[in-house]
């Protein structure tokens, strides 16, 4: 009996002791990541969500200005239906993955920034920063003026604009049904891919 009880608590001690040292390292790998500020970017369109059905709501009264550009209220639609979209499950731990290990999780999302406030809101336990930008351009400078190490995009512009950044991009395949635009060529510049991050 004793022999028994002494084999049950010594097999609780050696997973106790196991589970204190993974935490451990855990520990000190989330505070060195945190303390050099190690970042990873995501993609919101096609990248972290679905967001298709947001701007087929949007485009059923477009408002364009004369330049032929959609604006501030058509973004603002966009941007307040963001309930309508669907996170992409893959991307989305992915992401938190990073975030567990102490990486700031930025969101890069190719839209004006109207309306956008309940949205920020609901991504803001996972993201750091949120940021919409106007152009290509825009996405190269903070790329590169910033420690990430890794950006999670569906589209060729992304993979681009993080190779001459020196960041290592990740390619987000898009959903066959989206109606996203952007240049989508996987594998064309030898970038990894995201398994299963098409759904």
């Amino acid at each position: 009996m004793f022999a028994a009880i002494r084999a049950f608590f010594s097999k609780w001690f050696s997973r106790l002791r196991s589970f204190a040292m993974i935490a451990g390292a855990w520990g000190v790998l989330f505070s060195v990541i945190t303390l050099i500020s190690f970042k990873v970017g995501f993609e919101y369109d096609d990248g972290l969500v679905f967001s298709t059905p947001a701007f087929k709501a949007a485009s059923a009264a477009p408002v364009v200005t004369k330049s032929g550009k959609a604006d501030a209220d058509y973004w603002n639609a966009i941007n307040r239906a963001y309930k309508l979209e669907h996170i992409k499950p893959i991307p989305w731990l992915t992401a938190w993955f990073f975030k567990i290990f102490g990486f700031k999780v930025e969101i890069f999302c190719t839209r004006d920034a109207a309306g956008s406030e309940s949205l920020q809101n609901s991504w803001r336990v996972l993201a750091d920063y949120f940021h919409f930008i106007a152009d290509e351009n825009k996405k190269y400078e903070l790329l590169e003026q910033s420690r990430f190490i890794f950006y999670f995009t569906p589209s060729d512009e992304g993979v681009i604009q993080a190779k001459k950044a020196d960041v290592t991009p990740i390619r987000i395949y898009k959903n066959k049904k989206s109606l996203n635009t952007c240049l989508y060529n996987p594998g064309k510049f030898g970038e990894r891919m995201l398994p299963l991050s098409e759904f």
